[in-house]
């Protein structure tokens, strides 16, 4: 078993599958940055700021309610 930062015993192959999906996350960082930039511009066309009913749905696109989104 291996104790994480928390306090948390995990087996160790989970550890270890833990370990190499953080890997993942952090060699792959810049391809998700790109992709999280290309669903927002979507999202921001296709639902836009002048429009006040669509203030919700661009909330989990992590776009602003009233203002475009900016580079």
């Amino acid at each position: 078993m291996a104790i994480g930062a928390a306090g948390i015993t995990a087996p160790e192959p989970q550890q270890d599958q833990n370990i190499g999906a953080l890997q993942a996350i952090v060699t792959n960082i810049g391809t998700l940055a790109g992709l999280r930039h290309q669903v927002q511009l979507a999202a921001e066309q296709s639902f836009p700021y002048r429009n006040p009913n669509v203030a919700g749905i661009r909330q989990p696109f992590l776009l602003p309610p009233d203002q475009p989104l900016t580079n």
